[in-house]
């Protein structure tokens, strides 16, 4: 009896465990296809219908995995802010100064239509589904502060920053500068660009100690 008991319970755990693997399955085959429609048609564009069809599932399928759009908006929000985590770790052996000038070079080999795109993703959120960008953009700034004092320490033992920083008021006016950089440029039709690349460059000049700055200015000249 002992035996045919474990045997049971082994083909329950299997079972459990490759249902478990295809909602898994099947919840990053929506979260996927949502964020490349969403991107492509807008957010307010598609519904669960549309992504239904692009899948070919049911909307009961889909039901067994996102109740509501909202749902599914909040997990790929979710998504978006492990991408960015991962984007941004920084190696031990990394220049700071470097390492951070080549991240305003990918924004700035970005195609124009991306930006667009970007900024429209943005702004249909901000409106139609408010209570889940304020949160997204809450814990986006949470984020930003914790990594933004990362670069400030790792920019410290690299000899390239101040060291008589207050650092906790430096990393909350570089991460209040920068969320709300993309609102400031668009309410005021500045370039994203442009905007970005001014507040990279105030953020060097309030960091930097004199051979940062003289580093920083050296890589500026070349480019």
């Amino acid at each position: 009896n002992k035996f045919y008991f474990s045997l049971f319970a082994y083909f329950c755990t299997i079972k459990s465990t490759s249902i478990h693997y295809r909602m898994t399955e099947l919840k990053e085959k929506i979260i996927r296809q949502a964020k490349q429609m969403f991107w492509d048609y807008g957010l307010k564009r598609v519904g669960i219908d549309d992504i239904c069809t692009e899948l070919h599932i049911s909307k009961k399928t889909f039901y067994t995995v996102f109740k509501t759009k909202n749902e599914l908006i909040e997990e790929i929000l979710k998504s978006v802010r492990i991408e960015k985590k991962q984007m941004e770790e920084i190696a031990d052996n990394d220049n700071i100064i470097e390492y951070l000038i080549s991240k305003t070079n990918t924004f700035r080999n970005k195609p124009r239509r991306d930006d667009e795109k970007f900024f429209q993703i943005h702004f249909d959120m901000k409106k139609y589904y408010s209570e889940l960008f304020d949160k997204h953009c809450r814990l986006i700034k949470e984020d930003s502060e914790v990594n933004t004092l990362s670069i400030l320490n790792m920019g410290i033992a690299q000899g390239l920053f101040r060291q008589d920083m207050d650092l906790t008021l430096t990393k909350k006016l570089i991460s209040e500068i920068f969320s709300n950089m993309l609102e400031y440029s668009n309410t005021n039709k500045i370039p994203f660009i442009h905007m970005m690349d001014f507040c990279m460059d105030t953020m060097f000049r309030i960091v930097c100690n004199s051979k940062g700055l003289e580093y920083y200015n050296s890589i500026n000249n070349k480019q």
